[in-house]
């Protein structure tokens, strides 16, 4: 039962991910480039297979992506 619930969070957030990417109209690779993760691990988040880390959860991570256009 944790196994599906935790699964359920990391696409909830994978698809928030994806989304606030798009909206800026930028690729995996350079949101990847920004945030310091490889374009797979990023595209494996989107899909909900792996959760970020608290890295990406860091203010200095959340401020670059923030400042793309």
């Amino acid at each position: 039962m944790k196994e599906k619930r935790l699964s359920s969070v990391a696409e909830l957030v994978g698809s928030n991910i994806a989304e606030r990417r798009k909206q800026k109209h930028m690729t995996q690779a350079r949101m990847g480039e920004l945030l310091g993760i490889t374009t797979d691990s990023l595209c494996r988040m989107e899909r909900g297979i792996i959760a970020p880390n608290r890295k990406l959860a860091t203010h200095d991570a959340q401020s670059q992506f923030a400042e793309q256009q």
